[in-house]
């Protein structure tokens, strides 16, 4: 070992790397060692505050090293369905892990709740985008009384709930689950919608359909859930209750149906004569291991993870 070298170690308890590893992949991060810089015959060290190498002495940058890639993952939640005498469908559920590159941007698209359906007929709910990742469908809407023209509950992220002797609506595969069929008996009980973690609930002789549960990610959050259905006669049958994640609850006797929660994906509760819920509007969360690097979205962090959470549409810079 030169002199310098063990001066250098009892100071700074760092070596001098050789001239060879300079500014090579192995010493970009060659976090512990001082390297001998070719054109200048100096020395310079690798800053971690700085993330680069400096001289020492005058503390000039010499070289910034290009940021590497990681790993994201995200979530991606579509409006609900709006409910209308069945309840609506909870709005598409996806997540994944995408490895992406400094500077790289994804466009995120948040997907709105359907409107609740009366006199008019309910709205299925919006998708959810990132661009180049994935598209979450958005819930189906509930069906209308037997005097209307859609008893079947709408196709979705997950279906919707059937009214009368319906069939429930049809949920996309792998971001939810099936909507409840109506019972086509007294008290005419309509179906629950579909949630992403359970299907919605068939009418039943004692109450409405429930809802179906949604999922929890990783924020501890639960999602996607579907909204509770009413019945159809004037008789006081209790309303389904919405699935947990957002789902709106059926409306008692002939009140309006509970709208979906917002940024939940939640599905719009069932009215008995009268409107029914709104769906919940979408949301799409980022996430990634340690410190704030990339910009967008409203920044959190917990658990050694950062999270960009977008509420409405916008666009996420890596």
């Amino acid at each position: 070992m030169t002199d310098i070298n063990k001066a250098f170690k009892v100071k700074h308890g760092i070596e001098i790397a050789t001239i060879a590893e300079a500014l090579t992949t192995s010493t970009t991060t060659g976090t512990g060692k001082l390297i001998t810089i070719a054109e200048t015959s100096k020395l310079a060290y690798y800053s971690t505050t700085a993330s680069a190498w400096r001289y020492v002495g005058t503390e000039a940058v010499v070289y910034t090293p290009p940021a590497a890639s990681y790993s994201i993952q995200y979530l991606v939640v579509a409006g609900g369905g709006g409910g209308d005498h069945a309840g609506g469908g909870a709005g598409g559920y996806t997540t994944g892990t995408y490895t992406i590159n400094p500077s790289a941007t994804l466009t995120v698209t948040v997907g709105g709740g359907g409107a609740g359906g009366s006199l008019a007929d309910a709205v299925a709910g919006v998708d959810s985008t990132i661009t180049i990742l994935t598209t979450s469908t958005g819930g189906g809407y509930g069906g209308t009384d037997a005097y209307g023209t859609r008893i079947n509950g709408g196709n979705g992220g997950s279906g919707g709930g059937a009214s009368y002797n319906g069939t429930g609506g049809t949920a996309v595969g792998g971001q939810g689950n099936a909507g409840g069929n109506g019972y086509s008996g007294f008290p005419y009980t309509s179906g629950g919608g579909g949630g992403a973690g359970a299907a919605g609930q068939a009418g039943q002789v004692s109450h409405a359909g429930d809802g179906g549960n949604g999922k929890t990610w990783f924020n501890g959050t639960t999602y996607a859930g579907g909204g509770g259905a009413c019945y159809q006669s004037n008789d006081a049958s209790p309303p389904g209750a919405g699935g947990s994640g957002g789902g709106g609850a059926g409306g008692p006797n002939v009140t309006q149906g509970y709208n979906g929660t917002a940024n939940t994906g939640g599905g719009g509760g069932g009215g008995a004569s009268a409107v029914g819920g709104n769906g919940g509007s979408g949301v799409v969360i980022i996430r990634y291991s340690g410190g704030t690097v990339g910009s967008g979205g409203t920044i959190t962090s917990a658990g050694g993870f950062t999270y960009h959470t977008f509420t409405g549409s916008g666009t996420y810079t890596a």
